[in-house]
């Protein structure tokens, strides 16, 4: 807990006030405080674990005294059927936050997630879906503050091991990512930037939890996901800078005047060309949207590369090629397009 050491007896204060509470089973410190990646802003995240029926009233109340202030407390699915419910105390060390988690539930996601089963729901404020193994990841990775009757203990300990029915699972769910870019293609011929950068952003957050589960490692929230993929032990190379360079730019990209484009470097590297050379009005090439200058160039297949993000699943997609499959052309490979000039045919 750098920068604010204060807050871990601030969070102890919370836990044993929060456990007289009726219903509450236990509290658990996360977010980056228990990541160790807290800085001067990160909030205080206490996951309130509890069992039905929960008294939420007295939550209020206490809410209210340790802040100073009325303050609110949403009741269980207040916040959503997935992040439940809780409140944010604006307190003179920071602002805390209670989340409330029902213990059963986390039970339950943990019994499905040992037999390789998750879901992914529509959620406020969780802008690629809530993932159900949420539950326990956030289990998994904080720090137990209370727990008088080991309840939540047996979850963690349990989970210390990832299941490898999990892990297949997440793997097999890489299908999607490919299905998800290859409909992207489809709108690039319109130039439908928007829907383009949503089917990639979905696939690329597909990659980042196969990745995870591949090491073994829980995911709680989106935050930091692409990035902390990119560090795991066998990680494709550049995976966070490549997956940037997936998004679609807009059409009026790097400055060019209305109607106008700067065309696409001629190669399998995406950095934007040099400035001020802005070329005639160009239209959609419809392969993989790159855009070629009417008259001056052509679109033709080349294994393995591609600016959608093709390369970037054929590396993610199987335990076993990694490595090869970064290769263009390699085992796992497919073709994509770049757009080339006549001079290098």
């Amino acid at each position: 807990m750098s920068e604010r050491p204060d807050l871990l007896a601030v969070a102890r204060v919370h836990a044993r006030e929060l456990s007289s509470v009726e219903g509450v089973v236990g509290v658990v410190l996360g977010g980056s405080h228990a990541r160790g990646a807290a800085d001067a802003l990160s909030d205080l995240d206490l996951g309130v674990y509890y069992r039905e029926p929960l008294d939420v009233e007295a939550l209020r109340t206490l809410a209210t005294r340790m802040t100073g202030r009325p303050t609110e407390v949403a009741e269980p699915g207040g916040w959503g059927p997935w992040v439940n419910g809780g409140a944010w105390l604006d307190t003179e060390v920071g602002p805390v936050d209670w989340i409330l988690r029902d213990l059963t539930r986390v039970e339950h996601e943990w019994d499905r997630a040992r037999r390789g089963e998750f879901s992914l729901h529509h959620q406020a404020g969780h802008p690629f879906g809530f993932l159900s193994t949420a539950y326990v990841g956030e289990v998994a990775t904080g720090t137990i503050l209370a727990d008088p009757r080991g309840e939540i203990g047996r979850v963690k300990d349990a989970a210390a091991s990832y299941p490898e029915p999990l892990r297949e699972a997440f793997l097999r769910w890489l299908w999607e990512a490919g299905f998800s870019l290859a409909v992207g293609r489809k709108a690039a011929a319109r130039g439908d930037s928007a829907y383009i950068a949503m089917c990639v952003v979905h696939a690329v957050g597909i990659m980042a939890h196969a990745l995870h589960a591949r090491a073994g490692r829980w995911v709680t929230n989106e935050k930091g996901l692409v990035a902390s993929a990119a560090r795991l032990p066998g990680a494709p190379p550049d995976f966070a800078a490549r997956a940037g360079h997936c998004v679609p730019a807009r059409p009026r990209a790097w400055g060019c005047p209305n109607g106008w484009r700067r065309p696409r470097p001629c190669s399998p590297t995406y950095g934007p060309p040099k400035p001020g050379a802005c070329c005639q009005p160009s239209e959609w090439c419809g392969h993989r949207g790159f855009r070629c200058r009417p008259g001056s160039g052509r679109c033709r297949s080349h294994p393995g590369t591609g600016r959608d993000g093709l390369l970037v699943f054929q590396a993610a997609r199987t335990p076993s090629g990694l490595e090869t499959s970064l290769l263009p052309g390699g085992r796992h490979g497919t073709s994509s397009t770049r757009c080339a000039h006549p001079r290098r045919r």
